[in-house]
């Protein structure tokens, strides 16, 4: 055998040789550019997810956000109401209490008649008493 043939036969060794890791290497390479595609592929969904939860999450909060707005307003209006409620009650209050003391000095003033038209019928009985004939005398 001559010293090419010898080079040839050791250099195609030599490639066969080499060749099988590269294969192997190509298979695995295949093998995770397939895994890496299914994993791009349920980021995308994650992440369409992702985006649909937020924009959820959003209207949420903006639906929250206004049912604490009119939560607010009528807590507002009730203590007004209250507060109205509250001032009406006392000049009611008031009110009465004038009509009280007005029918107190009523009172106080138709005492004060009934006094003087009890002193008058005492002096017009009295009076009576003394212009009535005597009493016949007994027998």
């Amino acid at each position: 055998m001559s010293a090419i043939d010898t080079f040839v036969w050791i250099s195609g060794s030599f490639s066969v040789l080499t060749t099988i890791p590269i294969a192997v290497l190509a298979v695995w390479s295949a093998r995770e550019a397939r895994e890496l595609r299914r994993i791009q592929a349920e980021l995308a969904v994650l992440m369409t997810e992702s985006g649909q939860l937020a924009e959820e999450m959003r209207l949420l909060q903006h639906a929250v956000r206004q049912e604490q707005q009119e939560a607010f307003a009528q807590a507002r209006q009730g203590v007004k109401d209250v507060t109205e409620a509250v001032e009406q009650v006392g000049s009611a209050v008031s009110d009465v209490g004038g009509a009280v003391e007005q029918v107190g000095s009523a009172v106080t003033d138709v005492g004060g008649a009934v006094v003087q038209v009890g002193e008058v019928t005492a002096a017009v009985v009295s009076d009576l008493r003394d212009l009535a004939p005597p009493p016949p005398p007994e027998e």
